[in-house]
């Protein structure tokens, strides 16, 4: 089917797998964004590539100011809450996080500040891409948050306690039950040594391509698409430990207790919550990549069964 806009087709193969409510999303795409140019006074320009679960686009307004307008798409498996993402993206207001301008509940589309590239795509070493999402992870900690309705530590446990056996089982069992048995244990672990009064407003998947260039400042880098959920620092730190995995295709083990301690002399976090939350963070997101598909999940569980050696 031809668009009347430029749709990345990860976005198209996405929406129409999501069903009814995606291909109609799809097709009425154009109309909505026609109704968000007139609301916001914004002329929407160049489609940007990349994601996978919203149209995202280039938009300036009459005075030659810049954004970036992003639709989300109808409610489908590993994407971000829109509601709670608004919520941390006015909370911090620019601070760590891009600026928000404007949003439509209604029609999941939100206006914000134009950035560079992602880190990703920068060329810097890993370890340089570590140092700058920990720099920024410490900028954004500092937010207030006190009476917001944003998740919690309860939704976050209940989250991984229902989603990792239940999956790992309609997955037809792809590791092993002692590796399941481990992310219980540790998610029981970080349960019990939960303290609300260390709880920050953690972004919940700061990986390299949701951290992108603050174009107004040198060497300076802004967090996009946060999860919106007040918990534990480490919670934040456990997503560095998933990724860049061709690091522990050799030594698994030994290359991941250096990535923890490195984390933790960065933030001042406890290895042992870093290397908790890695664990956790490895084993369900490798599901969650099985569960869609992608077989790269493969990978971050066989890092998990490695690790499950290292108690």
């Amino acid at each position: 089917m031809k668009y009347e806009r430029e749709i990345p087709p990860l976005v198209i193969s996405r929406a129409t797998a999501n069903g009814e409510a995606g291909k109609k999303w799809l097709e009425k795409l154009n109309d909505v964004i026609l109704e968000l140019e007139n609301q916001w006074k914004i002329k929407v320009g160049q489609t940007l590539f990349g994601g996978s679960t919203a149209f995202v686009a280039n938009a300036v307004n009459g005075q030659g100011n810049e954004y970036v307008i992003k639709m989300e798409m109808p409610d489908s498996v590993g994407q971000v809450d829109f509601s709670n993402a608004i919520k941390a993206l006015e909370l911090a207001n620019g601070n760590g996080y891009v600026k928000l301008f404007a949003y439509d509940y209604d029609k999941k589309a939100s206006l914000l500040g134009r950035l560079g590239k992602p880190l990703k795509e920068t060329g810097k070493p890993v370890l340089e891409q570590i140092n700058i999402i920990c720099s920024t992870l410490q900028k954004t900690w500092t937010v207030p948050f006190q009476h917001s309705t944003l998740q919690s530590n309860k939704e976050v446990f209940s989250w991984f306690s229902g989603f990792i056996e239940s999956t790992w089982k309609s997955l037809n069992y792809p590791c092993s039950e002692g590796t399941i048995a481990f992310a219980y244990r540790f998610l029981h672990s970080r349960h019990k040594e939960e303290n609300p009064k260390n709880h920050v407003l953690v972004h919940g998947d700061a990986h390299n391509t949701n951290i992108l260039q603050d174009t107004s400042k040198e060497n300076q880098f802004k967090l996009i698409d946060p999860d919106g959920i007040i918990y534990e620092k480490a919670y934040d730190l456990g997503v560095l430990m998933r990724e860049w995995t061709e690091e522990y295709k050799h030594h698994p083990v030994e290359k991941g207790m250096e990535r923890c301690a490195h984390l933790s002399m960065l933030t001042g976090v406890d290895k042992q919550a870093i290397w908790e939350w890695g664990f956790l963070q490895c084993v369900s997101t490798g599901l969650l990549l099985l569960a869609i598909d992608n077989k790269s999940g493969k990978d971050l569980l066989a890092v998990a069964e490695a690790w499950s050696d290292k108690r």
